[in-house]
C-alpha cells in the first residue's frame, strides 16, 4: 500500500483538527502527521519545511495537504514526481508569497518587517523571513500527479479562484467546490471521501 500523510496547514501543527480528525476515521489505515513548523514557527522556513520532507516520506507516498501544507505538497511533488503518487489539496496556499499585502494591509506590511515578526490569529509570530524566502520559491508549482482540489467557495484567506485557476487546462487535475470557509469544517465528510477513493490504494 502506498503511505499516507497529512501537511498542515500555516499556525498549525501535527495535532491540527483536520489532520488528528482524518487520522481517527481512517483508522486502522495509518496517516503520518509530520510537523512542518521548521526550524519552529518563529523561524519558519519553506525550504526548512521542504527538507524535513525529504527525510521522513516514505519513498511512495500520497499527500493531503491543507492550506500552507498543500503548497508545500505541491513543491514536494512537483520535486519528486518518483516519490509522490497522487495528491488531495484543501484550499491550497498557492501565490502565498504575493497575498499578504492583502491579508495583512500595508501598515501591517510596514510592522512587519519592520519589527521582523508578524502575529498570528492562531498564536506565534511569523518571520519576515519567511516571505523573503518564500518569494524565491514556485507560488503554484505545476504537478503531474492526479490531484483533487477542495475548496470553499467563501475562503476569505485564500481565494477560490486561485484553484479554480490552477485547476483550469489541467485534465489531472480536479476542481471540488464546496459551501464552506477555509477551515472546511463542514466538508470533513467530502475530504474523507476522496482520501478513501483516490489515495488509499
Amino acid at each position: 500500500m502506498v503511505a499516507l500523510a497529512y501537511l498542515h496547514g500555516l499556525g498549525s501543527g501535527p495535532r491540527s483538527y483536520k489532520g488528528t480528525h482524518l487520522r481517527r476515521r481512517l483508522a486502522p489505515i495509518p496517516l503520518l502527521l509530520p510537523d512542518l513548523n521548521r526550524p519552529s514557527l518563529e523561524a519558519l522556513s519553506p525550504t526548512a519545511g521542504l527538507a524535513h520532507l525529504e527525510t521522513v516520506m516514505p519513498e511512495r507516498v500520497s499527500l493531503v495537504g491543507s492550506s500552507y501544507g498543500g503548497w508545500l505538497a505541491a513543491l514536494f511533488a512537483a520535486c519528486h514526481p518518483d516519490r509522490v503518487e497522487r495528491l488531495v489539496l484543501l484550499c491550497p496556499g498557492f501565490h502565498l508569497a504575493s497575498r499578504w499585502p492583502e491579508l495583512v494591509g500595508p501598515v501591517g506590511m510596514e510592522q512587519w518587517k519592520r519589527t521582523g515578526s508578524l502575529p498570528l490569529e492562531t498564536g506565534g509570530n511569523l518571520p519576515w523571513s519567511f516571505l523573503e524566502e518564500s518569494q524565491g520559491l514556485l507560488s503554484a508549482p505545476l504537478v503531474t500527479q492526479r490531484t483533487w482540489i477542495v475548496h470553499g467557495r467563501q475562503d476569505a484567506v485564500v481565494p477560490f479562484e486561485s484553484s479554480a485557476a490552477y485547476a483550469r487546462g489541467q485534465e489531472h487535475v480536479t476542481l471540488v467546490p464546496v459551501d464552506d470557509d477555509h477551515g472546511l469544517a463542514s466538508s470533513l465528510d467530502t475530504i474523507e471521501d476522496l482520501v478513501r477513493g483516490h489515495l488509499i490504494i
